[in-house]
């Protein structure tokens, strides 16, 4: 006979804070995300607000590191400038003026974008139209605009 397991609701549950401390162990998250899983896990509103701003206060919950991070993983997957204050945006991030990288220098849009698609499609300049058009498309569904493109990619 096997013994009877026993079921998670017998554990105690662990208070908002240290919820919260073990999801910014994983990685940087924003003060709207933090708040949205929380309260997703069923705690009261009141706790959330209280370990939110502990977290604040302890140095651990920074918005400001937070758009960093976001900003860099963005840059790492080929996000363009779009796609990036999108994803800020729904993080409940400002975006600022401009998107800058860790160190303050402004980002080179049009090599950023020249690179991934040479990485995709390889250095040789698109035969055709249809091929230049491929390639735009590419880009434009990564976040860069047409201005962007245009410049980017070399005439077929």
């Amino acid at each position: 006979m096997k013994p009877e397991r026993k079921s998670n609701t017998d554990k105690p549950r662990r208070s908002a804070y240290a919820a919260a401390l073990a999801l910014l162990a994983g990685r940087e998250h924003s003060r709207l995300q933090l708040t949205r899983k929380l309260a997703q896990r069923e705690y009261p509103e009141d706790e959330i607000a209280a370990a939110l701003e502990a977290l604040v206060n302890d140095g651990y919950l920074s918005d400001e590191r937070a758009a960093v991070a976001k900003v860099a993983a963005g840059l790492r997957r080929g996000h363009g400038p779009g796609r990036i204050r999108n994803d800020l945006r729904e993080a409940g991030l400002s975006a600022g003026k401009q998107i800058t990288a860790d160190d303050g220098v402004e980002i080179d849009w049009v090599e950023h974008a020249r690179a991934l698609a040479e990485r995709k499609f390889g250095s040789e300049a698109p035969a055709d139209y249809t091929e230049w058009s491929k390639r735009a498309r590419f880009l434009q569904a990564r976040g860069y605009d047409s201005d962007t493109i245009r410049k980017a990619l070399p005439r077929a």
